[in-house]
């Protein structure tokens, strides 16, 4: 048997007796989908005599387009949505168009676009975090992620006789993946941190950010300690079992969430910005700009979320990246050429807005749940400290200057939102204005289907395949998202929540604690490092989260 060229395992057929051995072996892995392979647990790093035959079944089904195995014993239990829904976040080359195209999972369905098995994945199961048994198969082998995910790009027809290529992301690429997750609307409340927590926030931005280098190194180690992890949650399994699993799947939703709120938070005050004359009074239904708005903005983005097949929009989510560019750039020259200066001071230190800024900071570097996508979407995995050293350096480095000009044209007046400060007439402002405004509209639907795919799962089969279960889901979490952003309307404070409540707990906590039991002897230091980032994270955690809730509680 020969690999196809860059286009997944696709496996050429010399005889009719390697179609036999094929045709036993894919027989052989279709009955893991059966009950047994729930109650199994992972063993690091592990093999078994039976790992070829179930690679090269799982590379027929791939090649086979509608039928798809799972590539690891992860992903049998919930979420099995969670891998294929945010590699949409990851761009990777195409062998065959040389352009940048989406990353795609063999566990999907091109014709359905959100099944990825017949089998109803479980909550919680049987594990004993960290040994297997030696029944269980293992679904996939050395190769990158990469090399496993492209199959839909080229059929077997034309692979069949190419040679094996590497393929995946560059470094640049790759840099260009992480920087897009780690910054985000985040930014629009870093100016706000100065204001809140004096200089001395600056301070404490560069000093969180090395804090979440280190722990991103810490789950590359927990990747490379069992190559069936593909997804944070499996790090979660492999290292506390399923509760491990299902504790960090939860997180990553309510981080999901949390965003989607905020997107509609900050599409109602930047277009009542733009637009502060409109309102809407009809009898005794009064609307504010903000509220109409708001609601007109949730009704544009709905059509979005029905579409089954997502990879139509996908590239929209490398938006982030090239508006967060461009406020820069507008934020600059409103400061420039309408006379606001840079001029503005504050206090060094104001520690009672620790909190809220450390909070903030949370949320800016919650990226940490895609950072396995990320690893595994890299052609050379052995560059992904390099990648992972210049994407925190480039997203501090944005996040610094936004804060330090947004503080310096704006001082003690400076908003959640630093484009609130703006001036509305303003040419750069109107820049700036559009990107806040556009960007998440492009990237809601995409962030929003991972959450709403993992709850169909949870469904009874015969409901969550319904047309109206997928139509009245997703209408369902765009208007909740709504009310709560209504209910709740404040920008920078929901953001402090959302970073020390549930960002806190995936980019500071659980990486070294998950480190730590999947590593057999770490050394006296790792050991000390580990408890102590966890630790601080816990205590920030605690802090930012009780002054988050006071403050939304005094300012409704």
């Amino acid at each position: 048997m020969r690999g196809g060229g860059g286009g997944g395992d696709i496996f050429s057929v010399d005889d009719e007796d390697e179609e036999e051995v094929l045709d036993e072996n894919t027989e052989e892995v279709m009955e893991l989908g059966g009950v047994d392979i729930f109650n199994t647990s992972v063993e690091k790093g592990g093999n078994n005599s039976r790992e070829e035959n179930v690679n090269a079944a799982s590379s027929v089904g791939a090649g086979g387009g509608a039928s798809s195995i799972s590539s690891s014993p992860f992903s049998v239990y919930w979420p099995q949505s969670l891998r294929e829904t945010t590699d949409s976040y990851t761009i990777a080359a195409s062998p065959n168009l040389g352009i940048l195209r989406r990353a795609q999972s063999i566990t999907s369905s091109p014709y359905l676009g959100r099944k990825d098995s017949d089998i109803k994945s479980p909550l919680l199961y049987g594990y004993t975090g960290g040994r297997k048994d030696e029944s269980v198969d293992q679904l996939s082998n050395n190769q990158s992620f990469s090399t496993i995910e492209k199959s839909s790009f080229l059929s077997l027809a034309s692979v069949v006789d190419t040679e094996a290529k590497p393929y995946g992301c560059s470094l640049p690429q790759t840099v260009f993946n992480g920087v897009n997750a780690f910054v985000g609307i985040g930014l629009l409340s870093v100016p706000s941190t100065v204001q809140e927590g004096g200089w001395a926030s600056i301070g404490l931005l560069v000093a969180f950010a090395i804090v979440c280098y280190y722990t991103g190194t810490l789950l590359r180690k927990c990747l490379e300690s069992n190559k069936d992890i593909m997804i944070y949650p499996d790090i979660g399994q492999a290292a506390f079992g399923g509760y491990g699993r299902l504790f960090l799947s939860i997180i990553f939703y309510i981080e999901l969430y949390f965003s989607l709120v905020e997107f509609i938070i900050l599409e109602a005050d930047n277009l009542a910005k733009i637009f502060p004359s409109i309102y809407l009074h009809v009898g005794g239904l009064y609307l504010s700009a903000k509220h109409l708005l708001g609601i007109l903005a949730a009704v544009f983005v709905l059509p979005s979320c029905y579409l089954k097949d997502l990879s139509v929009i996908s590239f929209l989510s490398a938006a982030g990246l090239v508006g967060a560019i461009l406020t820069v750039i507008s934020l600059v020259l409103v400061g420039v050429l309408d006379n606001i200066g840079f001029d503005q001071t504050g206090p060094l230190v104001k520690l009672s807005g620790f909190p809220y800024a450390l909070g903030v900071f949370g949320f800016c570097y919650a990226g940490h749940s895609v950072l396995p996508n990320i690893y595994h979407s890299m052609s050379d995995k052995k560059d992904f400290n390099k990648a992972l050293i210049i994407c925190f350096v480039l997203a501090t480095s944005i996040y610094v200057a936004v804060a330090v000009v947004g503080f310096l044209m704006f001082g003690e007046d400076t908003e959640s939102q630093i484009t609130l400060n703006l001036p509305s007439k303003s040419v750069p402002s109107q820049v700036a204005f559009w990107i806040t405004v556009l960007s998440p509209m492009m990237k809601y639907a995409l962030l929003m289907n991972p959450l709403a795919r993992s709850l169909e799962e949870l469904l009874p089969k015969r409901i969550a395949e319904t047309y109206w279960t997928f139509i009245l889901l997703r209408t369902g979490l765009v208007v909740s998202t709504v009310c709560v952003a209504f209910l709740v309307p404040f920008f920078g404070l929901m953001m402090a929540l959302a970073g020390s409540l549930v960002c806190m707990l995936a980019s500071t906590i659980m990486p070294p604690l998950c480190f730590l039991k999947l590593t057999s002897q770490p050394s006296k230091l790792q050991v000390i490092l580990c408890y102590t980032v966890a630790a601080l994270g816990g205590v920030v955690a605690v802090l930012g989260t009780y002054s988050s809730v006071y403050d939304i509680i005094q300012s409704l």
